[in-house]
């Protein structure tokens, strides 16, 4: 029975290798190895999809038995590709191509060891690290990869400070912040959640009821996620599988919140003013710093653990003319060090660094881990990296580093804005002035002059302009910023409020101080009622915000009028003083409202949400941003007071907040922002007063592999001394 079995054996084998299988196998194989390696190198290069090499595999696969098949049915004769059972043995080009064939299979062998050789011995440098930062070993070929969220989930960025991107520790896993637009718009609470990217794959999913989430950062094992809510909570969430668990319930300060685990499985955070510690299974915050009010600092933010030491860094903010600064904390002595001079946002790598901003610009140097100092020069990141409110004092970079080297960071968008107006069913016409950051355009009560803030350089300054004329002229003239501006009625007098000195009556070439500060209250976001006399604003404490009222001729000391645990702001008052308009958060989204004033019935304005209302001049109509059909638009009320009461209409769409220009640019209107106010205001002939930006387009993350590679070059670290 053997012999049998081994004689055809021994045929089929000298058949196989007749029709030379064995050699096209592996030419096939050879090959393959470089179109794969071919697709993988340049993936990136031509920003094709992650999953491009795979796609590419499995069709090699599928090809491989087709082709043998090709060469067991065919034979290469001097008259071309012919059946094999039609071409003789002597026929064929067994013994001419034979060599040739061999020779083409040493070379692509000799070739994919030369590959491998070179691959091997470019990524296995030498590291030169600092002793205790257990840095990543090198590996040849920094790479850049723009990856592009869905645009049913662009990146939010719509607090200040923030950061919306959070990398795991391996670069495997990006979870980013997001504004959901599958689910409705008028959702109470809004739209915004954290979704995950898988950077192995195309893979996107959004983490369940991770609603209202922001700051998010990770644990060490890369497998939970941690965030903060609006409403003041701390929760965790596991990426494959589960709900949020809270862990702690309270915070002030919860929409400006950051954290970071540590090695211990203790969570660090900021909170209001200080940094607190929470075992990351749950418990009670232990406090860990408090502020020095002999250097007037006012938080302590953005803590960044030190690996392998009991160290965390952190951002000190001072009242001006202090400069922000980074400090190191000592978790088991409470000392307290300064590491980096007009400093902020620090992020401790492994690679034995520090990453940091210095005004508008990401800076890097190395970092001892034994001594917690600085022990190299300070350079610049070339990356062009985006912030959360560039025209704010203090912006904040929006990036995350991993533990294996990799880098993912938002782009650098436009975010200049023109200053003009918009007639209902007309277009946009420019002022002519150039484009810069302005914000917060204020009508004079004479409806012939225009105010505006200019935020440059790290400080927001007043500007009148002429309408009739076209000239600008400055009217703050000291080193603090100015934050906000209303109108005083009756005159040419200006509330301002200024960053640390108060709100203050610019009136007559005099400046006189009527709301002094308050440490830890923010007061801006006014207007005057019709006769001058008193002042509504908001006052900000954390995440709350309430209306107050001051009385010009010091009646009565400054009061609440709307205080309650939802956040009111943005006061409007009508022109004849009797009715309050304000936007408010009570039925879990932002809504306008009317009431009497200074207190009474309560009459609901919008119906799909809205904020920032703003009266016109005859008193007949409510203005306020809002969503129509699903879509942001500037809407108007019809009022009207009558003996029996206050009657409303149904808002009515003006235009959209978001247009297109002839050149296909879409450009969006500001709004405004809860603190602020309204971001437009109207003239006595109804034309708008607005600001319009290019629409940011946050749907695209550029990660850097082995961005370790550049960082050792560009800030080289000794190499530790025994």
């Amino acid at each position: 029975m053997q012999a049998p079995v081994h004689k055809t054996m021994s045929k089929l084998f000298e058949e196989l290798k007749r029709r030379k299988i064995f050699k096209v196998a592996a030419v096939y194989a050879v090959v393959s190895w470089l179109v794969i390696q071919v697709a993988t190198a340049i993936t990136p290069a031509l920003q094709l999809p992650l999953w491009t090499p795979s796609l590419v595999v499995v069709l090699l696969l599928l090809g491989f038995i087709p082709t043998l098949i090709a060469a067991w049915a065919y034979e290469l004769t001097p008259d071309g590709l012919r059946p094999d059972a039609q071409v003789a043995p002597a026929v064929g080009l067994q013994a001419t191509a034979a060599q040739p064939i061999n020779y083409v299979i040493l070379g692509l062998v000799v070739l994919m060891v030369g590959v491998q050789l070179v691959e091997r011995f470019t990524s296995e440098q030498p590291t030169s690290g600092t002793k205790g930062a257990n840095p990543t070993a090198l590996v040849s070929g920094t790479q850049r990869v723009s990856i592009v969220v869905p645009a049913r989930q662009p990146i939010l960025i719509d607090t200040f400070p923030s950061n919306s991107l959070a990398l795991s520790p391996d670069g495997r896993t990006l979870v980013y912040v997001a504004e959901n637009r599958d689910l409705p718009a008028d959702r109470a609470g809004g739209r915004r959640q954290l979704f995950q990217r898988s950077l192995d794959s195309r893979t996107i999913s959004a983490l369940p009821e991770t609603f209202g989430a922001g700051q998010p950062f990770f644990s060490p094992d890369g497998q939970t996620v941690a965030f903060f809510t609006p409403e003041g909570e701390l929760k965790k969430i596991a990426l494959f599988g589960g709900v949020p668990v809270t862990l702690f319930e309270g915070l002030t300060d919860g929409p400006w919140s950051f954290g970071a685990w540590s090695g211990e499985d203790d969570i660090v955070y900021s909170d209001d003013d200080s940094l607190y510690r929470l075992p990351a299974g749950g418990g009670t915050p232990e406090q860990l710093t408090t502020l020095n009010e002999g250097n007037k600092e006012l938080n302590h933010w953005f803590p960044a653990m030190v690996p392998g030491k009991r160290a965390v860094l952190f951002t000190v903010n001072s009242e001006p003319p202090s400069e922000r600064h980074i400090e190191v904390l000592l978790l088991d002595s409470g000392e307290r060090r300064v590491v980096l001079n007009n400093a902020s946002g620090a992020h401790v790598l492994s690679s034995g660094h520090v990453l940091f901003q210095r005004d508008n610009t990401v800076m890097l140097a190395p970092f001892g881990f034994d001594t917690l100092t600085v022990t190299g020069p300070v350079v610049p990141v070339p990356e062009a990296i985006g912030v959360d409110r560039v025209y704010r004092p203090y912006p904040h970079a929006q990036l995350a580093v991993a533990d294996n080297g990799s880098l993912a960071y938002l782009p650098e968008v436009t975010s200049t804005r023109e200053l003009g107006t918009l007639a209902p069913g007309g277009s946009f016409e420019p002022f002519g002035l150039a484009d810069d950051y302005y914000s917060q355009p204020r009508v004079a009560p004479d409806g012939r002059t225009l105010s505006f803030l200019l935020q440059r350089d790290r400080r927001s300054d007043l500007y009148t302009y002429d309408l009739a004329r076209g000239a600008t002229a400055r009217l703050s003239q000291d080193n603090n910023s100015v934050l906000a501006a209303a109108w005083r009625p009756g005159g040419g007098g200006l509330a301002v409020t200024t960053e640390g000195v108060g709100i203050s009556l610019l009136e007559n070439g005099r400046q006189t101080l009527l709301v002094p500060y308050d440490r830890g209250f923010a007061k801006r976001n006014m207007r005057w009622t019709p006769d001058g006399r008193q002042l509504v604003y908001t006052q900000q404490q954390g995440g709350n915000e309430d209306l107050w009222v001051h009385d010009i001729n010091g009646a009565q000391a400054d009061r609440p009028i709307l205080a309650t645990p939802a956040r009111e702001s943005s006061p409007a008052l009508s022109p004849d003083g009797r009715w309050l308009a304000f936007d408010s958060q009570e039925s879990g989204r932002s809504e306008v409202y009317i009431q009497a004033y200074p207190e009474g019935d309560r009459h609901t304005v919008s119906l799909e949400g809205g904020r920032v209302p703003l009266w016109s001049v005859d008193g007949r109509t409510l203005f306020f941003v809002g969503l129509h059909e699903e879509i942001l638009k500037m809407l108007q009320v019809a009022v009207t007071a009558d003996p029996s009461g206050l009657q409303l209409g149904n808002p009515e769409p003006l235009f959209d907040m978001r247009q297109t220009a002839p050149d296909g640019t879409d450009y969006s209107y500001q709004a405004g922002e809860n603190i602020i106010g309204a971001g437009y205001d109207i003239l006595p002939d109804g034309r708008f007063v607005l600001l319009r930006s290019p629409e940011p387009d946050n749907r695209e993350v550029v990660i850097v592999q082995n961005w370790f590679d550049e960082v050792r070059r560009l800030a080289p670290v000794a190499v530790a001394t025994q």
